[in-house]
């Protein structure tokens, strides 16, 4: 399987379970609906074949000299913004 179709098929596959999820919310009549899942889960898909494939560990390793893999400085990354929103309450 070539690497852009497996990238495809996974944002597929992640929109296809978030569209059954908020099928089943609009049908419940809940705020958020087939749409709103259909974003997040294909986001959050994208977020994470990004930091699994879009780092080039060799370059990361000048900028970073500890082992730092994508998955690790994407965590980082979104914990950050999410300490500062915590500490502003």
């Amino acid at each position: 399987m070539s690497f852009a179709l497996e990238i495809t098929m996974r944002l597929m596959g992640a929109a296809l379970i978030g569209a059954a999820i908020g099928y089943e919310r609009e049908l419940r009549a809940k705020g958020a609906g087939l749409r709103t899942h259909v974003l997040v889960a294909v986001g959050s898909c994208l977020f994470m074949l990004i930091s699994q494939y879009g780092f080039n560990v060799a370059e990361m390793s000048v900028m970073f000299p500890k082992k730092h893999s994508g998955m690790e400085l994407m965590r980082k990354i979104t914990s950050a913004p999410g300490i500062e929103l915590i500490s502003m309450e």
